[in-house]
């Protein structure tokens, strides 16, 4: 690997506790859109990347060159939805993709009856990841609009987007786990709770009333740009830190972190310092003068330490 070598991502994520198989055409026509868009900016990425999608046929050729075979995929699943269930991550392909892609997609449309869910990706949703390159260019033609479609579509509760290295668990680190947590109990935290600071955070309407409603945060968001839509019929906004992402400095995080706090968990300090010292996934994270003193004093402990403690902390809060 080149030393120093930037390792991050333009990460996309949209999420919802309801299985979305009889909206699969709204979502491949605006998935669609998005090929084409690459097809008109980088038809290199379609000649010679990979689109990844999970199906739960290991035997199905999940891995797609071109435009061609993307339709070809479209038809299957739509014939076959719930071939769209999720698979073990780890024996599909093993993460590696992560870095040697330009471009992927992950779609979890519905579980087959029976199937282990793997919910430390709350739920169902759509998760796109290209490179910051890519993503910039896509911009004047409508990536964004797409992106608020599709959240739409499938009625998310929650969304961002990021420019991050935090690839193959797509939280902040303050979030608690929720690897054990049913589909009632992501649809009940997130109604008023928001999954972390984010370039770009979609609001639902439980996030918005206990922020103090919407015309409080029209006034008093530190963001560059909000954008009002409605999901399920009920209001939310696309709340946006700066006018581009690559300009989400740590100051700019601090000022969302202060925002939304009263609708982000409780940070665990030993799933903090873990990530800090053990996992090395803490891009996104800002911390406050009194959580780097605590953190500092956890570097003693061992990476098992730390997640037991994390592990009783959670049980004790649930």
């Amino acid at each position: 690997m080149t030393p120093n070598k930037d390792m991050r991502y333009i990460l996309i994520s949209l999420s919802t506790v309801e299985p979305f198989v009889s909206k699969i055409d709204a979502v491949f026509a605006q998935l669609t859109r998005f090929i084409h868009m690459l097809s008109r900016t980088h038809p290199d990425v379609l000649a010679a990347q990979k689109l990844f999608c999970i199906p739960s046929v290991p035997s199905f050729d999940w891995q797609m060159y071109s435009e061609e075979i993307w339709k070809e995929f479209e038809i299957f699943v739509k014939q076959d939805p719930y071939a769209f269930g999720l698979s073990d991550w780890d024996s599909v392909h093993k993460g590696r993709v992560w870095q040697l892609t330009d471009v992927k997609i992950d779609i979890d449309v519905c579980a087959k009856e029976g199937q282990y869910r793997h919910l430390y990706r709350f739920g169902f949703g759509i998760t796109i990841k290209l490179r910051k390159e890519i993503f910039q260019s896509l911009l004047p033609y409508g990536l964004l609009d797409l992106i608020d479609n599709l959240a739409v579509i499938i009625n998310a509760f929650a969304g961002f987007i990021d420019y991050t290295a935090h690839l193959n668990h797509p939280l902040n680190s303050e979030m608690i786990d929720i690897a054990n947590f049913s589909i009632e109990d992501i649809s009940h935290h997130f109604n008023d709770t928001a999954i972390g600071y984010f370039w770009r955070t979609l609001l639902t309407t439980g996030l918005i009333d206990k922020l103090g409603g919407m015309e409080y945060i029209k006034e008093h968001n530190p963001c560059a740009v909000l954008k009002l839509t409605s999901i399920n019929d009920s209001e939310a906004v696309w709340i946006q830190a700066t006018g581009d992402v690559l300009d989400m400095t740590a100051g700019a995080r601090k000022k969302l972190r202060a925002f939304l706090e009263p609708v982000l968990p409780k940070p665990s300090i030993f799933k903090l310092a873990d990530e800090i010292y053990y996992n090395r996934k803490c891009d996104l994270i800002v911390l406050t003068p009194d959580e780097k003193s605590q953190i500092k004093e956890l570097k003693r402990l061992t990476h098992g330490e730390l997640v037991r403690k994390t592990s009783q902390e959670v049980v004790r809060d649930r």
